[in-house]
């Protein structure tokens, strides 16, 4: 048997919490969630914030994948990441930016 532990190689806690480095992620310049489809009554909850939508209050954006995330929380979680919150499916594949 070994006595190796996985622990000694890698730290949890410090991966979840190092800030991402901006030249690691890969964005689009020219990407606007205003260009998202809009869905104007949805139940639910969105995924990044965990709260719930409120049907004719909350601007709800679609991406290609089908999840939908209040517009707010899904533009502050692209400028950081290129893919979906939920199933990281690449946003910037299949979406054709209109310039």
């Amino acid at each position: 048997m070994s006595t190796f532990s996985i622990d000694s190689c890698f730290d949890l806690d410090l991966a979840l919490t190092t800030p991402v480095q901006s030249s690691l992620v890969t964005k689009e310049p020219d990407f606007r969630v205003a260009e998202l489809p809009t869905v104007s009554s949805i139940g639910g909850v969105c995924m990044i914030c965990m709260e719930e939508f409120n049907r004719g209050k909350d601007v709800a954006k679609r991406l290609a994948c089908n999840h939908v995330y209040h517009e707010t929380c899904v533009s502050t979680w692209l400028s950081q990441n290129n893919s979906c919150p939920l199933c990281r499916c690449s946003i910037f594949h299949h979406m054709k930016v209109v310039t």
